[in-house]
């Protein structure tokens, strides 16, 4: 140890950095300061060796401010690491005591509802019966319905008869034209002909009187005799009298048409019943059909408007779930231990940061 009595370490205190630290090892080392003086009239220490104390006191003291500093530094960061981590659990704290208000509200607000619910059903007691006491007899409407039904399969089956017998009546007008319009034809040629024979006879030519030779009427007998004469008439030309017929009885026969007559009206009635009835069952099929196709529609509607809801209910519950339950134990512990080291590592660059500048000091 150097003597703090010397002019050199008198100078060195006034004028060193760390003036403080020697002075303060020299106030400790006082026992070796006092053999010192002892010698001071027999040794006396060399330049060389003065420096040499002074590098080494100068290391020592360099290394134990590097010391101070680290344990500083891990001071620091200790402490903020603790400051970080009580504000981590406060904000934990908040948030659950957030999280535990919102599921209170939401308690709440489901007890209020279910309430408002138990009051109305409380109050719609009854309403029920008083709707069907108010509500208008079905079975008069269907009635009713029933009735317009049968009017209008009524009112088709007598288009659709009338249209098949206009068909069927120009159907046959077809089939049947070519013998009508014969018939009109002989009828035109038959009336043409009467009234040509109710005309009297045209005045005979005298011309023709001279020159035809008059011959004499023979009595018709037996057309046998007249083969070889003028008067020859050829077999296929002959014709047969007409046998007399007997009638018949009018009134039996006037009787028989009533019968068929009335038995052909009971047939068109019974046939009009039927298709009636034929029709009606169509309806019935078809107005049967169509009602369970609207119920199936509707059923149809409903299900893909609950589909949407609950797809909508799901997509909303899975948004909410926080992306940290996804993902493994391990994983999250390391994620949790990473962030912790990188915000270790930010507040030791920051404060070191600090702490290089007075290091450089020192030096």
């Amino acid at each position: 140890q150097v003597s703090m009595a010397s002019p050199f370490c008198k100078r060195f205190v006034k004028n060193h950095v760390i003036a403080g630290f020697i002075e303060h090892g020299c106030d400790d080392d006082y026992s070796l300061n006092t053999s010192m003086k002892a010698k001071k009239g027999r040794v006396r220490l060399s330049p060389n060796e003065e420096a040499r104390l002074m590098k080494e006191e100068t290391e020592k003291r360099r290394r134990l401010r590097l010391q101070q500093v680290r344990e500083q530094s891990n001071l620091n960061a200790a402490r903020i690491r603790q400051a970080v981590k009580q504000e981590k659990n406060k904000q934990l704290q908040k948030l659950a005591s957030t999280l535990q208000n919102e599921l209170e509200k939401e308690k709440d607000e489901k007890i209020r509802h279910l309430e408002n619910q138990y009051e109305n059903s409380l109050r719609s007691i009854g309403q029920g019966h008083r709707e069907a006491s108010e509500q208008v007899d079905v079975d008069e409407e269907r009635y009713l319905m029933q009735q317009e039904s049968n009017r209008r399969a009524d009112s088709r089956y007598k288009q659709a008869l009338e249209k098949q017998r206009r068909e069927q009546m120009f159907q046959e007008y077809e089939q049947k034209y070519h013998i009508i319009a014969r018939q009109t034809a002989l009828e035109t040629e038959k009336e043409r002909a009467k009234n040509i024979a109710s005309l009297p006879p045209p005045p005979k030519d005298p011309v023709l009187e001279l020159q035809q030779p008059e011959r004499k009427p023979v009595k018709m007998t037996d057309i046998d005799n007249f083969t070889t004469t003028h008067y020859h008439i050829k077999e296929e030309y002959a014709v047969d009298k007409a046998k007399s017929a007997e009638q018949g009885d009018a009134r039996t026969a006037a009787e028989e048409e009533e019968i068929r007559t009335r038995e052909m009206d009971l047939d068109k009635v019974r046939l009009h019943n039927d298709r009636l009835s034929r029709a009606r069952v169509r309806h019935n099929n078809a107005l049967e059909k169509e009602l369970l196709s609207h119920d199936y529609n509707q059923i149809l509607h409903d299900l893909s408007d609950l589909q949407r809801a609950d797809r909508e209910r799901r997509q909303k519950v899975v948004a909410s779930i926080p992306k940290q339950v996804f993902e493994p134990p391990h994983r999250r512990l390391e994620d949790r231990d990473e962030r912790q080291k990188n915000m270790e590592e930010a507040f030791e660059d920051m404060y070191m940061a600090d702490t290089s500048m007075r290091s450089r000091c020192l030096y």
